[in-house]
């Protein structure tokens, strides 16, 4: 599936944009700090703006220090800092926990953990997805051997096609975190049982990814820090359709290939399809019964992981020939019906009952 030339570029290609990235981030940082936004700063930008031109030491130490400058994660720059300073370990890492009133507790919180768990632990799960994706060689394409084959084995091997390429993803996410752990970046404070976490620089969430119901969870649990750095760049900054406007940032982020447009037109379009059908279907499934809200649930998380997997591999086969090759194999169902939901199907306000999905 993969020429070595695309992989050469792959490889070339990642450093660069973790380098974008943060690029971006520090410059919007200081924009905030500096009392450049004319919005009031929400809390995130709050928390990460900068009050004054970080030095050439401090930039340059950023940008390329060895655990994240080929593949992340682009933390941003107050993160950085805090982490060259130790100051993520201090008291106020913590300050957003519940207060406690134990004196010894007071002061084992303020210990600086230990790393070793949690880099080992995320060490052994990239061996596992590497394992998965390496002796999984045999189902690296997507397109069937006989065209003529029957639909539902079609959707089927495509699904699973994906789920091995996210596997070499997987692999890569969470070998970087934890290389990132044992450097000491990826404290984030400690929980509401006083166990530290090492999420900040965690950028998969495998069990939300895959078992997510719906695309906008899916994609905000995939490549984690990359959806920050576009809601912290372009979602929250743009006023004509954020959204689209962070779909476009990221098909040009990725690169000049027609696939990358192409996935992202396709994960646009089915996004804003999606949010209208579950505003008519989600008050009739979930309000009637047990049975039609687990079935509701089985469907959407069925049609999720399907339009997952249409979309990415268009990301992957990167040329316009071939994406429209394996469209044409489903009869560009997957295309077409999202077009057709947002063409006929009439807006409606949100009735979705509290705490439902």
């Amino acid at each position: 599936m993969y020429t070595r030339l695309q992989l050469d570029l792959m490889f070339l290609c990642r450093p660069m944009m973790i380098l974008v990235q943060k690029l971006s981030l520090v410059p919007f940082a200081v924009h905030d700090g500096m009392g450049g936004n004319s919005r009031p700063l929400n809390k995130d930008q709050e928390k990460q703006k900068l009050t004054s031109v970080p030095s050439v030491l401090e930039y340059m130490s950023y940008c390329f220090n060895f655990h994240s400058v080929l593949v992340g994660p682009s933390v941003t720059m107050r993160e950085h800092l805090d982490f060259m300073d130790g100051s993520n370990f201090s008291a106020s890492a913590t300050s957003s926990q519940q207060a406690t009133t134990n004196t010894s507790q007071s002061t084992e919180k303020h210990k600086e953990p230990s790393y070793l768990y949690p880099a080992c632990t995320k060490l052994l799960i990239a061996l596992g997805f590497c394992a998965l994706y390496v002796y999984s060689v045999d189902y690296h394409t997507p397109f069937p051997i006989d065209p003529s084959v029957n639909v539902f084995v079609k959707v089927l091997r495509f699904s699973l096609v994906c789920f091995i390429i996210r596997c070499r993803f997987y692999f890569i996410f969470a070998l970087n975190d934890s290389v990132s752990n044992a450097a000491g970046l990826g404290f984030e404070g400690y929980d509401e049982r006083n166990r530290p976490k090492w999420g900040l620089a965690q950028n998969y969430d495998t069990v939300g990814m895959e078992s997510s119901m719906n695309l906008r969870n899916s994609i905000n649990r995939w490549n984690i820090i990359s959806a920050l750095w576009l809601r912290r760049v372009c979602y929250e900054r743009v006023s004509w359709n954020p959204t689209l406007a962070s779909f476009l940032l990221s098909a040009w982020w990725h690169g000049f290939y027609p696939g990358y447009y192409l996935c992202f037109l396709h994960f646009g379009i089915s996004l804003m399809a999606a949010k209208k059908m579950r505003r008519w279907c989600n008050p009739f499934f979930t309000g009637h019964g047990p049975v039609l809200k687990w079935t509701y649930h089985i469907a959407t998380w069925v049609l999720t992981q399907v339009y997952v997997a249409y979309c990415s591999l268009q990301l992957v086969l990167l040329w316009p020939s071939d994406v429209w090759t394996f469209c044409s194999y489903h009869y560009f169902v997957p295309s077409l019906a999202p077009l057709l939901v947002l063409l006929l199907v009439p807006s409606r306000q949100s009735q979705r009952p509290q705490g439902l999905t």
